[in-house]
């Protein structure tokens, strides 16, 4: 893959929709991702980069395990320490996963 599309697809991670938007970041820069709570990667964003970006590799991850793989890697190395939520979509979580554990977490509390 070339350095561009790596950038690019890293750039969507993080819900933006170029790498220069990225870069141009003042109000939220990238430095500070350590500081957070929560991190959301925009999964459909890397997923919708991928059909406009040109000779990505055939045996590309897919967009979920990109997201996946650079959390792993953000952990990993100290940059990031929150929690992840990694979903299709930030609806989906919230629907499937949020939700269902919050409600899970009700019952067990109410059965002490």
């Amino acid at each position: 893959m070339k350095a561009s599309h790596a950038r690019e697809l890293a750039a969507a991670y993080f819900g933006y929709k170029s790498h220069a938007a990225l870069l141009s970041e003042t109000a939220y820069p990238l430095k500070e991702v350590g500081g957070a709570g929560v991190l959301i990667p925009a999964v459909e964003l890397i997923e919708r980069l991928r059909t406009q970006l040109e000779a990505l590799p055939s045996a590309l991850d897919s967009s979920r395990q990109i997201a996946s793989k650079l959390s792993d890697h953000l952990k990993a190395e100290g940059y990031f320490s929150g929690e992840v939520w990694l979903a299709e979509s930030l609806e989906t979580y919230l629907m499937d996963d949020f939700l269902k554990r919050r409600t899970l977490n009700s019952w067990m509390n109410s059965q002490e």
